[in-house]
């Protein structure tokens, strides 16, 4: 890629649906992009991809990292936290966020720059909006749920396996798991449905 400002860093887990209200979120992050612009007009403040994903608790996440020498930066948000916290997500996440890159840019002679939320951050923050929480409180539920499967062992001893061990136990010949609590074996025989 020859324009290294709209590289997008992530690769996996990029939510690319249209969900409710996702161009005004969009135009919300650039309006606070165009906000550092001037506050800051002696840096370069790059175009920034704006990446949805799905996975995860936390809320937002801003990204540097060198493509041929050239910082590149992105700023991913999280579909289930926008569509679920709406008024945290515009007024408080989008400025943290873009305070992460305007402070590594603004600091990145300074000693403060491996300090995600030190005092030049949080200085930032503020003038972009931001209240300076370095964390979240939001309640954001998995993206995808990993599914249980009960065993009961012929004492009746209860357990729960992943969806890894329970696959191995119910396909691999021979193959057993020891309930730790117990010391007992459990088998394929011994399964007892999701959980």
């Amino acid at each position: 890629m020859t324009n290294t400002d709209t590289m997008i860093i992530r690769r996996r887990g990029i939510d690319r649906t249209n969900f409710p209200h996702k161009q005004t979120f969009i135009k919300m992050v650039e309006a606070n992009l165009q906000l550092a612009r001037e506050l800051y007009p002696d840096h370069h403040i790059p175009n920034v991809p704006i990446v949805f994903y799905s996975a995860g608790n936390c809320s937002g996440r801003a990204k540097g990292r060198s493509h041929y020498g050239q910082m590149v930066y992105n700023l991913e948000f999280n579909v289930a936290a926008i569509n679920l916290h709406w008024d945290v997500m515009t007024g408080n996440t989008i400025p943290h966020e873009v305070a992460h890159i305007i402070s590594f840019i603004v600091h990145k002679n300074d000693a403060d720059r491996g300090n995600g939320h030190g005092r030049g951050w949080k200085r930032i923050a503020k003038q972009l909006g931001c209240n300076g929480d370095t964390c979240h409180s939001m309640s954001i539920p998995p993206a995808r749920q990993r599914s249980k499967h009960k065993y009961i062992s012929n004492n009746n001893s209860y357990c729960e396996l992943g969806p890894t061990q329970h696959k191995r136990l119910q396909t691999l010949q021979g193959y057993r798991v020891t309930i730790r609590t117990t010391g007992e074996e459990i088998y394929r025989h011994n399964y007892a449905g999701v959980v």
